[in-house]
């Protein structure tokens, strides 16, 4: 009869190898700091700049603020398109801003840019949308 000791080592470096892969793969959900925030606030602006809408509404806390994301009503993106910035997180809540621009060229004049905040909570270890505030600016700005 072998001696069970021989299993042991082998069996405890699987179990280990199992274990430290399970804890560092990526299950697709927005937590990890302010990365993870960034990266559900990312998720959103492509969704509703390229109309790419499945699972859209699982990155807020009660739905889409702004109505509901559908197949070809997108958002028109300006050059290089939006640029979300670093998050700013405080405990479970974060604000991640996110700069883009009024396409003025038609009126030969500059581009205006503006920036919206996205606010987000964690909850159960996922960054969640709460609220954005959209900016002020328009493309009557394109005029001043």
């Amino acid at each position: 009869m072998p001696d069970q000791r021989a299993f042991l080592g082998p069996a405890l470096a699987l179990l280990l190898a199992l274990s430290v892969a399970g804890c560092t793969g990526d299950d697709g959900g927005g937590g990890g700091g302010a990365a993870g925030a960034e990266d559900v606030v990312e998720t959103v602006v492509e969704a509703r700049t390229t109309g790419d809408c499945d699972g859209y509404e699982d990155y807020f806390v009660d739905g889409d603020p702004v109505g509901s994301c559908e197949e070809g009503d997108v958002d028109p993106v300006v050059g290089g398109g939006p640029e979300v910035r670093e998050a700013e997180v405080e405990g479970d809540s974060a604000t991640v801003e996110v700069v883009d621009h009024y396409d003025c060229s038609s009126w030969d004049e500059d581009d205006v840019e503006y920036v919206d905040v996205y606010s987000l909570v964690e909850e159960d270890g996922e960054w969640l949308v709460e609220d954005i505030e959209f900016s002020e600016t328009t493309s009557d700005d394109c005029f001043t």
